[in-house]
């Protein structure tokens, strides 16, 4: 007992409690002797050191399991949350790309509709051009069918001079059609 190489020997006696009560050849200090007087603690110390190494080996053990089961447990986590990020910023990578594949299709629709609406604006044009020229030429050209009707109307029962003057006429007769 005691460092430094002593050669003091040193004897103790237990009582039935396996209590140390009787410490000869060394001083002891107040607090020591106060400590010793202490009952001890219901698991105190045996003296098969063997069960204890035994037992603190297995806590040992159980403790370290413990701490790889929660090393396990916080890795995988650490994944599991890593895993969700890539997820997630996957999903937004594939929401991005559909969003844009959506508005290029919606601008194709729209350009398609403009270029419809604007060849149904031509056509319409086109044809109220068509009718207008209808028209027009409907207005110049009645004319000269009633002005030939009448002269051979005139042809049939009258004579040259009828004829030349009903011609002479028939200009005056158109610039009323007009």
């Amino acid at each position: 007992m005691g460092g430094g190489g002593s050669t003091r020997r040193v004897t103790f006696e237990a009582d039935e409690n396996e209590n140390i009560t009787v410490v000869k050849g060394v001083r002891l200090s107040d607090s020591v002797i106060d400590r010793m007087k202490e009952p001890s603690s219901p698991t105190g110390r045996q003296p098969r050191g063997s069960v204890n190494d035994e037992e603190l080996k297995k806590r040992i053990a159980e403790e370290l399991a413990l701490e790889r089961a929660r090393r396990d447990s916080e890795a995988q986590k650490r994944r599991l949350k890593q895993e969700q990020m890539y997820v997630r910023d996957e999903f937004g990578k594939l929401l991005e790309r559909e969003r844009i594949s959506s508005n290029e299709h919606l601008t194709r629709a729209i350009l398609r509709e403009r270029a419809a609406t604007e060849e149904e604006r031509q056509k319409a044009q086109r044809f109220c051009r068509y009718e207008l020229r209808q028209i027009l030429y409907k207005a110049i050209l009645q004319p000269f069918p009633n002005a030939a009707n009448l002269l051979y109307d005139n042809s049939r029962t009258s004579s040259i001079e009828e004829i030349t003057e009903s011609v002479w006429r028939a200009p005056n007769e158109v610039d009323l059609y007009l």
